[in-house]
């Protein structure tokens, strides 16, 4: 027990009276300017998804699970979505298209510098040098996952386009 009469009771140091409860508070309240307190901050949640994934010239939406037909034009681009679904900005969030054409797929990443929470932000894939037409071929688009993101089911997304002249 005299651990504890030792506690609430000063000691004297070289002449110095010395606190335990009032240094165990200091300590206290380093620790929690140092984490933050726990605030919202710390709780928020990381994430940004694919929104939608059109083709232009005539704004149209790709959807998964049908084929769609693109006619090749000197113009045409692809242009995707980005949602920013957590609670803080997000930087340098980079989108990729991949055109899975036979012989040579082609791969373009483009980087969204930042993008404010439950904003869309739009990139535009163009320039493409589609070789391949008439056949189904896969166009993946995808966005990687920001740091601190948990959800990556909505990260990525495939369709089947079939691209003619």
């Amino acid at each position: 027990m005299n651990g504890l009469r030792d506690f609430y009771q000063p000691r004297r140091r070289g002449g110095r009276i010395v606190l335990v409860v009032t240094l165990a508070t200091a300590l206290l309240a380093v620790a929690v300017v140092a984490i933050g307190c726990g605030s919202a901050k710390t709780k928020g949640v990381h994430g940004t998804s694919i929104a939608y994934v059109k083709v232009n010239p005539g704004n149209r939406t790709l959807h998964q699970g049908m084929a769609s037909v693109i006619q090749l034009r000197s113009n045409t681009a692809f242009v995707v979505a980005v949602e920013n679904g957590g609670d803080y900005l997000e930087h340098n969030v980079k989108v990729t298209l991949l055109i899975k054409q036979k012989p040579q797929p082609i791969r373009k990443s483009l980087t969204i510098r930042q993008i404010r929470r439950g904003a869309y932000q739009e990139v535009v894939f163009k320039g493409l040098n589609v070789t391949e037409v008439v056949h189904r071929i896969p166009l993946k688009v995808s966005v990687a996952p920001v740091s601190g993101e948990t959800n990556l089911v909505n990260n990525s997304a495939t369709y089947e386009v079939m691209f003619s002249f």
